[in-house]
């Protein structure tokens, strides 16, 4: 069993949020734990993961406030 999966790029200015909705079957998905990793193979520094991480609110959204520029990959997993 493979998860769905989409892809979409984004072109956003330096220190964008970034934000949205989880959501499956029409539904929004409450505690998804997402994750913004980086594609271009820079590290971060422990400060930086920690505020790349978040979980949807009650009604599935989430915001990432200030990204610094470089290519991102947002990874989802839910409950269920």
């Amino acid at each position: 069993d493979h998860a769905p999966h989409a892809s979409i790029n984004l072109i956003l200015r330096p220190g964008a949020p970034i934000g949205g909705m989880v959501v499956s079957g029409g539904e929004p998905v409450v505690g998804a734990q997402l994750a913004a990793l980086t594609h271009d193979g820079q590290s971060a520094s422990r400060n930086e993961l920690a505020s790349l991480i978040r979980e949807s609110d009650g009604e599935g959204r989430f915001l990432f406030e200030s990204m610094p520029p470089t290519a991102w990959g947002f990874y989802v997993t839910a409950p269920g």
